[in-house]
């Protein structure tokens, strides 16, 4: 029987176009891709959640925040107590502040001769607040925050100027909740925080921030 020809090359030469992937080209896509989300990842940080960084000068924060501490501040979205916020100080808008807020809208916030931190009639606990940042408390009355306002403190109760003095801070006022700290400078003597005193300044490059307490 004749055997049937079914027009299959025996050596069939494949002429489709080839691409050669060498370990340099491998890396360099790598790379490439690294960076492109990289650049992704940081337009969402800046755009999108309105990252930005801040250098904080002064005591006031401590010792949460000390001298020289490099933060990363947000656009302010919903704030809670214990937020670490930075506005602008409401008798002179030119400066800026970072306090902690301490009482939200509506609540009635007052605090005893021992410094204690009462909302609404209950002792709240303050972990935060070191015994030696809390030597001379300054007793306030049952206060009532306004709907568009919140209360605010230092952690170094004893150097803070905060709503103690000065009353709630408005929320149009707040433009920056601090989401963390990124670098904590230190001197040769292992002092953090070489700068004395309870005036602060914060320093950014994408807004003009002038000396805070």
């Amino acid at each position: 029987m004749a055997e049937l020809d079914y027009g299959i090359a025996q050596n069939p030469q494949d002429h489709s176009p080839k691409i050669l992937w060498s370990r340099r080209n491998v890396i360099l896509a790598c790379l490439c891709g690294v960076v492109i989300i990289f650049l992704g990842a940081v337009t969402f940080f800046w755009i999108v959640l309105g990252v930005r960084t801040v250098r904080l000068e002064g005591s006031a924060m401590e010792p949460t925040i000390k001298n020289g501490d490099l933060l990363l501040i947000a656009r302010p979205r919903n704030l809670k107590r214990g937020d670490i916020i930075a506005f602008r100080y409401p008798l002179d808008p030119s400066k800026t502040y970072m306090k902690r807020i301490v009482a939200l809208p509506g609540e009635t916030i007052s605090i005893d001769r021992g410094g204690n931190l009462i909302i609404n009639g209950v002792p709240f606990p303050e972990p935060y607040v070191a015994p030696d940042q809390i030597l001379h408390p300054r007793a306030v009355e049952p206060t009532t925050v306004p709907s568009d306002g919140y209360f605010v403190m230092g952690d170094a109760r004893d150097k803070s100027n905060d709503s103690r003095i000065w009353g709630p801070v408005p929320r149009r006022l707040i433009y920056g909740v601090m989401i963390a700290r990124y670098w904590r400078p230190s001197d040769s003597s292992g002092d953090r925080s070489p700068m004395r005193g309870s005036q602060n300044r914060v320093l950014s490059p994408f807004h003009r921030i002038s000396r805070v307490s």
